[in-house]
């Protein structure tokens, strides 16, 4: 992995800031979580790997219902804020590994294979993902599945027809990094198939039709502001404090449902039919 790849997220995100990492009981209003249960099915006797698992928080909920969950991320900041939430929160089944994507199969070679293997906004992030995904098919059981989540710009996204306007209808299957977001790579439809020939593949788009809107009602609902533990901080550190999220309180809970439900809705119906803005890779290595 070059040092741009390595040190990006490190030195750009987690590095000089408070850290806020989202207990279980509040990841699993998201649309990733809802992934995990209606796609991965964890078991208790399942090991699951979260690659680029960055503050952890997905791998934490992974933990809830697997026998091992593994959490590799490159940024030692990220991991370090990792293991202090699975402190705090008690949960001792989680492992976290300080590493790159290109070395999977070897810094986790002591663990693997694993049944399940989970990698969210990660691979637009790399300037090799298909290294990456041989990486994770390598530690991954034969029928094991993988769950990965990506930007797609697809004809119906904005970015895509900005860039088809500009272009004048001349859309490369590429275009430039995304600096704002730090994106090495804009995946379209055709090229994701191809990075996932090796698979059994599912593609279902997150298209942004309607999640926007469900979207800026969170926004201006979020003065009901959710419960936090303590923030704690070393004194002579330079470790950016870590914020833990336990839980949500009622109301705010209660708008989180809603735009989970607004989500899960359009993207099990155009989500089917029209590619977006984001898609969920459902993977599973051949027997």
């Amino acid at each position: 992995m070059s040092r741009h790849e390595d040190q990006i997220w490190e030195e750009r995100v987690y590095a000089g800031g408070a850290l806020l990492v989202r207990g279980p009981a509040v990841t699993r209003w998201t649309t990733k979580a809802y992934f995990m249960r209606r796609f991965l099915d964890l078991r208790p006797t399942d090991r699951v790997l979260d690659v680029g698992c960055g503050v952890g928080e997905f791998t934490l909920l992974a933990a809830r219902s697997a026998h091992l969950a593994v959490g590799l991320d490159a940024a030692p900041t990220a991991i370090a804020a990792a293991r202090e939430a699975a402190e705090r929160l008690g949960v001792a089944n989680v492992e976290w590994i300080e590493g790159s994507a290109y070395e999977l199969a070897e810094r986790v070679a002591a663990r693997a294979p694993f049944d399940k293997i989970i990698c969210f906004d990660l691979l637009e992030h790399l300037s090799d993902p298909a290294l990456a995904l041989r990486q994770m098919r390598a530690v991954l059981r034969p029928g094991g599945r993988a769950l990965l989540y990506t930007n797609c710009f697809g004809r119906w996204s904005t970015a895509y027809l900005r860039e088809w306007r500009r272009t004048g209808g001349r859309v490369g299957e590429l275009w430039e990094p995304d600096q704002r977001d730090h994106h090495l790579a804009r995946f379209t439809p055709d090229a994701l198939r191809a990075l996932t020939a090796d698979w059994r593949a599912r593609l279902i788009y997150k298209n942004h039709f309607l999640v926007p809107l469900s979207s800026w009602l969170v926004r201006r609902l979020d003065r009901l502001r959710a419960s936090t533990s303590n923030t704690k901080t070393k004194t002579g550190d330079a470790t950016p404090a870590v914020s833990v999220q336990p839980a949500l309180r009622a109301a705010r809970l209660i708008v989180q449902a809603l735009k989970l439900a607004i989500s899960v809705a359009e993207m099990e119906t155009l989500g089917r039919l029209v590619p977006g803005a984001g898609v969920y890779l459902l993977l599973e290595r051949p027997a």
